[in-house]
């Protein structure tokens, strides 16, 4: 059974509930919902679903009738639809080109998310200077940003390629760039250094299935390409060890292609372009990456913070 918090006033709390009810029963327990059809009924307000609606908050006609604006109605822009995990840019006011947020996700963790932005409490519409979290908003701007780099060794690579490479990243949302200090940045590298600097790196075996977890209130929404659920999980564990953070399996989605020999095949072939043969770019290669560097982001800094480095190549920062 899924679980619900709602937060903030008498009216919000009233707000979310109808909002909730209404989704559920559009919805229903399907296991598979088409984004484009749900948000074409969400930016127009639902207009074939009239049952109550008079007696709600949220009615087709009179003085406040639900997205009657048709300029203020919301607006999304998909970027790709990976093996079904949407990515694009989201509007709750499609006048307002300033305030948007970047999505990603399956089409029913799309919905929630749309949701949750529409019905948080204090939003004000403010959406493009924070991300949210369910019943409260959450903010992540300024928060300094945590990158775990991996690399194919050289001797894997497959000739007329180049390396495979994965780059994870999450947000430090308990520190700032004022309050992040030295003892945290050696802290970060002694838990990196032991989960995944040992034995000359952690392997982390690529393949072609989607494991996806989205916590944000902790600062992750990870997308890792992986050859099972177990390793998926396992993988997705090591990088919430970092922050100390639990793993949820209610945040944990994983996604596998029916047809991945066609969909993703291994040798793509090759082309012939301006008289020379060139292989296909390949689609979610299978490869063993090697835990190669860490470093912080910080907004007020333009040069990372390495914090590991197993190449030498960059200075590591040092008390």
């Amino acid at each position: 059974m899924t679980k619900i918090n709602f937060q903030g006033s008498i009216e919000d709390v009233k707000k979310q509930i109808e909002q909730a009810i209404a989704t559920y029963e559009l919805l229903g327990n399907q296991t598979s919902v088409k984004f484009e059809t749900w948000f074409e009924k969400w930016e127009t307000g639902f207009l074939t679903a009239t049952e109550n609606r008079a007696l709600g908050n949220y009615q087709l006609t009179g003085e406040n009738a639900w997205r009657a604006d048709a300029g203020k109605r919301p607006r999304f822009r998909q970027w790709e639809n990976d093996d079904g995990i949407i990515t694009g840019e989201y509007w709750r006011d499609r006048d307002n080109d300033a305030t948007s947020l970047i999505l990603s996700g399956t089409p029913e963790m799309l919905i929630d998310q749309i949701i949750q932005i529409e019905h948080r409490p204090n939003s004000g519409g403010k959406a493009a200077e924070s991300e949210f979290t369910g019943g409260g908003e959450v903010k992540r701007k300024g928060r300094p940003q945590l990158y775990i780099y991996f690399e194919e060794d050289e001797e894997d690579i497959e000739p007329g390629y180049d390396p495979i490479r994965s780059r994870i990243s999450m947000r430090l949302m308990d520190k700032t760039d004022t309050s992040l200090s030295r003892a945290d940045l050696n802290q970060y590298t002694t838990k990196i250094q032991n989960i995944f600097g040992t034995g000359g790196g952690k392997i982390w075996k690529r393949g072609k299935d989607m494991a996806s977890y989205t916590d944000w209130e902790n600062g992750y929404q990870l997308q890792l390409l992986v050859r099972s659920k177990t390793d998926g999980e396992e993988l997705i564990k090591q990088f919430l060890s970092i922050q100390n953070v639990s793993f949820a399996k209610k945040k944990y989605f994983y996604k596998e292609n029916q047809d991945v020999i066609n969909a993703y095949p291994t040798n793509p072939g090759s082309e012939i372009v301006l008289g020379k043969e060139i292989k296909k770019a390949r689609y979610r290669p299978i490869a063993e990456i090697r835990f190669q560097a860490a470093w912080i982001s910080l907004a007020s800094i333009r040069k990372p913070v390495y914090l590991v480095d197993q190449s030498g190549e960059n200075k590591i920062f040092s008390d």
